[in-house]
């Protein structure tokens, strides 16, 4: 008796007990396919998270400054074909959020599509760009952007 995995009413006879256990008699592999079929999805998303701390000294023969940041940067892969990265920062002196870019990107087999924002500071902006990805056809390509330029003038 093989029973069906969407089968309430169904036993396993010999897997009703809770101490049961013969390792010599493996569950049926076709059986564990169909148990684990929707038990379980891979969340494996590979990512990169990385930290840095700069410190700049500018002299500029009238004033020295120096300049304290906390930079991070990251990857996100959400499938084969979709990744996100982005950086960032925090300037210790001037107490504020560096500007950061935020780029999602999409693997379109013959095409790579790229959608690139500074969401935030004086320089915000946004880009969106496809291109081919041979070598030959380089110069194929559709753009549009936005410029930080436009913020001035709001």
């Amino acid at each position: 008796y093989q029973p069906v995995v969407n089968d309430i009413n169904s036993q396993y006879p010999e897997y009703s007990n809770p101490f049961y256990f013969n390792p010599d008699q493996p569950i049926d592999p076709n059986l564990r396919r169909q148990l684990m079929s929707g038990a379980y999805y891979d969340f494996n998303l590979p990512w990169n998270f990385g930290f840095n701390f700069s410190i700049s000294y500018t002299n500029t023969g009238l004033r020295k400054v120096i300049t304290k940041t906390l930079g991070f940067q990251g990857s996100l892969n959400l499938t084969d074909k979709w990744g996100v990265t982005f950086n960032g920062g925090y300037d210790f002196d001037a107490q504020k959020i560096t500007p950061g870019v935020i780029t999602l990107s999409r693997d379109l087999h013959c095409w790579q599509m790229n959608f690139s924002c500074v969401p935030i500071g004086a320089r915000k902006s946004w880009s969106f760009n496809i291109s081919a990805n041979s070598s030959l056809l380089k110069d194929l390509k559709y753009e549009r952007s936005s410029s930080f330029y436009d913020n001035l003038y709001e």
